[in-house]
């Protein structure tokens, strides 16, 4: 038996009161395409996080 977890890359959108959360959103998926370009395997959370 191994037991080493297994880990998985994610990313998520937060925005702070002065940081507009369509900003944080479109940077996401611009964060998303260029790791994809790159191979890069990562799980977009649709989720936006504000402060």
């Amino acid at each position: 038996m191994i037991n080493i977890p297994e880990v998985k890359l994610g990313i998520v959108a937060v925005s702070r009161d002065c940081f507009p959360i369509e900003l944080s959103k479109s940077r996401r998926e611009a964060v998303m395409k260029a790791c994809s370009k790159k191979g890069i395997l990562i799980k977009e959370i649709k989720t936006a996080v504000e402060n």
